[in-house]
């Protein structure tokens, strides 16, 4: 298959560059197109016949022993006993005790700490900020828009004839060439100039001073308040009572049934399986080929 595939994928391309080569020769001495090979040579078609080797899958039948198991069922009458149980509800005597909650008025006498505002004289610390002018002379580069005209190489395509030197199929065709010339350029360019100036700096300067200030604080003092709340006290009592308690009794008894059972048997018997393999096949093939052959020589044109 793949020797088949080379052999016309080359016979397809001998007769694309064959066909390319005769389109690009035209004869245009007679004042039109003709489509023609040139004069001492023509083009012929020729069979060729191509050997290769092809698979086939071919199906083949045998004979295998298998082994098949079949199940047996067997049914067993038996007994059993089954146990299950029931919900029943019994009164049920109990005791228990109860805590009550009472709230009780309770006074007394509790240390807090009390805030109070004081003052006091601190001497502070702070920084004076003064102002001064001055004035800068300093040089500054600044850029200036400038015409400049410069001269630039520029290559251009241009197109040649360009005759063909093969033997078989001679042809002129069209072919670009690149051509260098000179040509000046003229544009805008930003070039850096130096100039003086004068500008005024505000400079500032920090100085440390001193002064007395008053400043209020609060003091935590501890004082004694008499207070009066609720307390919580908690009160036992005993209660007796009857409740309905939901409690489970055995039940039991004899049923009948059918107990299941499978026995396995092996049975050995021949079937027929199918099996498919590859075989190797040669065959021959005819394939077109464009050849290129002398011939008589041209009529002129009248």
């Amino acid at each position: 298959m793949k020797r088949l595939c080379k052999g016309l994928l080359a016979a397809g391309l001998l007769c694309a560059f064959a066909g390319l080569a005769d389109a690009g020769w035209r004869n245009r001495d007679c004042g039109g197109y003709v489509d023609v090979a040139p004069c001492g040579y023509q083009y012929v078609i020729q069979y060729q016949e191509v050997k290769r080797t092809v698979y086939q899958c071919v199906a083949e039948t045998k004979e295998v022993e298998v082994t098949e198991v079949t199940y047996e069922r067997k049914e067993t009458p038996r007994k059993r006993e089954v146990v299950w149980y029931e919900q029943v509800m019994k009164p049920m005597p109990r005791e228990y005790t109860v805590y009550r909650q009472e709230l009780v008025t309770v006074k007394d006498t509790v240390k807090v700490w009390k805030p109070v505002l004081k003052e006091k004289k601190v001497m502070e610390k702070y920084y004076e900020t003064k102002y001064t002018d001055k004035v800068v002379k300093d040089k500054v580069t600044v850029l200036r828009p400038t015409t400049v005209t410069e001269a630039r190489q520029v290559t251009c395509y241009q197109h040649v004839m360009v005759a063909s030197c093969d033997p078989c199929c001679p042809r002129v065709y069209c072919q670009a060439v690149p051509v260098t010339s000179t040509v000046n350029v003229t544009y805008v360019k930003c070039l850096p100039v130096v100039e003086d100036r004068e500008y005024t700096v505000r400079t500032c300067e920090y100085l440390p001073r001193e002064r007395e200030v008053t400043v209020n604080y609060w003091e935590n003092v501890m004082v004694e308040q008499p207070v009066t709340y609720q307390k919580c006290v908690l009160k036992s009592e005993v209660v007796k009572d009857t409740v309905q308690v939901c409690s489970l009794e055995k039940r039991t008894k004899m049923e009948d049934y059918t107990e299941v059972t499978f026995t396995p048997k092996e049975n050995k018997k021949m079937v027929d399986v199918t099996y498919y393999k590859t075989v190797p096949v040669v065959v021959t093939d005819r394939v077109p080929v464009r050849v290129c052959v002398p011939m008589a020589p041209c009529v002129p044109c009248p």
